[in-house]
């Protein structure tokens, strides 16, 4: 066995329901990145693209109600408080666009 075969061999397999809630994290996080409420985390800057933020949330959404099945009740509560949290401030930076 060569040694570039070792390394998989130490890789487990990632269940889709992970993947699902990193996606969930990182569809939040560039949610409230495009509703200018936190600094771009590539570039540094603020900048507010609520089409974008829009996207964002409501692809969260979807996926969070792909994950309730598979959560315990604290994780459905974190969950929903993120949902929560979402809907609130887009709902807040929206307001102000015509």
């Amino acid at each position: 066995m060569s040694d570039e075969q070792e390394p998989k061999e130490e890789l487990e397999a990632v269940s889709v329901f992970a993947a699902v809630y990193y996606s969930i994290q990182a569809f939040s996080s560039l949610a409230f990145q495009r509703m200018g409420l936190h600094a771009d985390e590539v570039t540094g800057q603020v900048e507010k693209d609520m089409k974008q933020a829009k996207v964002a949330v409501d692809t969260a959404l979807f996926l969070c109600d792909q994950m309730m099945l598979e959560l315990d009740e604290e994780g459905k509560r974190e969950l929903q408080a993120l949902m929560s949290d979402l809907r609130l401030n887009y709902a807040k930076q929206a307001g102000g666009e015509s």
